[in-house]
């Protein structure tokens, strides 16, 4: 009686840890992804960072034309 309660219980366990590592797996996943958009992010702001240098250089520009 008892070994077969503690069979049910490990059988349990193991599916478990099995579901953990699953989820493991996919906040691992998740992460990778996140730290994509953060790098995306990055690439995007700097770019943005450039334009408004070079809008301010060219308004400079026709400022001392003018």
């Amino acid at each position: 009686m008892q070994e077969g309660i503690l069979k049910e219980i490990l059988l349990e366990i193991k599916s478990l840890k099995g579901e953990v590592s699953n989820i493991n797996g996919r906040l691992d996943r998740i992460e990778q992804e996140f730290e994509g958009m953060k790098a995306r992010q990055d690439e995007m702001y700097q770019i943005l960072k450039g334009q408004e240098e070079e809008q301010k250089t060219l308004k400079e520009k026709q400022e001392t034309m003018a």
